[in-house]
């Protein structure tokens, strides 16, 4: 085998990181391959991108119609200086200044702690001729040495252990003019590798707030607003005739390492008040097109500024009334409130209300104008 790899490189660096012992043509078919030598850091990381493929066919699976497998093979390592590190019962560790007053490590150390992406989805992007930005593909899954493990999306650098592996993204079949590879880290800065072409532009400017007090979502979790933005139109998707996209960035906290197993688009709304009542808007699933969307279960890691950001699809006419708004929380026990802002109009406050009858109770937890009742609407 050695020896047949020498003789044929690109069929050996395939087979080893990407395809495994699949047969060329039958399971996969690679259309063009790019030999790479990039490299980029932050203060925690250093990354070196080394081949990309384009595939047709990848473990069997055609990319859908319109659309090709872009594999990237890559290698990540750990950076980070040794310095006081919390550890935990379930052998997680981070950095002691991260430690909140209620999340009580099992002991200290000093040493290199662990550089972790919690997903990849939400914080590595690929940029596609200056006009899309397209998340890691779960086909990454299928490669026979993904970066990250089958079924996770978390990226984990140990101290003095590089990692080496394939990521899939699945872009679009017309003609690459530009390309460039995008992490977002706030804690240890973002990263921007351009691979081919003129990268234009960079991470979307956001209107930054006046810094606020986080809003205690539970125990374990608080909540900020630290930016707000309207825009006509998030990568192709147009918010269409009279609509405004509203994105707005947030910092999560957390006092333990926990996966936030919930459904956002189920969990938030943003609530907007006018002069007759407020009014709700669902969570939009361009959402999760956008780096450091929030939408999907997520890992968050203790006493980080774990960023996140929600799109919410809005009329332009309350828009240009200025007023931000609020994020409304479902949470256990009801719903939790946070400010984008403190200006606007006046509104009437609304009221918790319950009530309690012959073995029922009932809370009302949150309330609105609707436009027309479901009466009218089906009439």
């Amino acid at each position: 085998m050695a020896g047949r790899c020498r003789a044929d490189t690109l069929r050996c660096s395939v087979s080893r990181l990407l395809s495994g012992s699949d047969r060329v043509v039958q399971e996969v078919r690679i259309s063009k391959r790019l030999p790479l030598d990039l490299e980029a850091r932050n203060s925690a990381a250093g990354f070196h991108l080394k081949e990309a493929l384009f595939l047709s066919r990848l473990r069997g699976i055609d990319a859908p119609e319109g659309f090709r497998y872009l594999a990237l093979t890559l290698s990540a390592e750990n950076l980070l200086p040794p310095q006081k590190v919390a550890i935990y019962a379930d052998g997680a560790n981070h950095p002691a200044a991260w430690v909140g007053g209620g999340d009580k490590p099992l002991r200290y150390e000093q040493r290199v702690p662990t550089y972790l992406i919690p997903d990849l989805r939400r914080h590595l992007f690929l940029r596609w001729n200056n006009r899309r930005s397209l998340p890691v593909s779960e086909v990454t899954w299928l490669a026979e040495e993904p970066l990250v493990l089958p079924g996770s999306n978390e990226l984990a650098l140990e101290a003095g252990r590089k990692v080496e592996g394939s990521l899939v993204f699945l872009v679009p079949s017309e003609m690459m003019q530009q390309t460039s590879l995008h992490l977002y880290d706030t804690n240890y800065g973002h990263l921007d590798i351009p691979i081919s072409g003129v990268m234009e532009g960079g991470k979307a400017a956001i209107t930054l707030l006046p810094q606020e007090a986080p809003v205690k979502l539970s125990d374990a979790f608080s909540l900020e607003v630290t930016g707000v933005e309207d825009v006509e139109r998030i990568e192709l998707i147009e918010a269409g005739d009279g609509a405004l996209f509203r994105i707005v960035d947030g910092l999560f906290t957390s006092r333990v390492q926990a996966l936030l197993d919930i459904r956002p688009a189920d969990r938030f709304k943003l609530a907007i008040p006018t002069a007759q009542g407020s009014r709700f808007f669902a969570l939009h699933g361009v959402t999760e097109l956008i780096p450091l969307g929030f939408y999907r279960p997520t890992l968050l890691t203790p006493g980080a500024r774990n960023p996140v950001r929600f799109v919410f699809r809005i009329p332009r006419s309350l828009a240009e009334t200025g007023e931000s708004g609020k994020l409304i929380v479902d949470v256990a026990g009801g719903g939790v409130s946070v400010p984008i802002d403190k200006g606007g109009l006046k509104t009437i406050p609304i009221k918790d209300y319950d009530a309690t009858g012959d073995g029922v109770a009932v809370k009302v937890l949150q309330a609105g104008r609707l436009m027309r009742s479901p009466a009218s609407a089906v009439a």
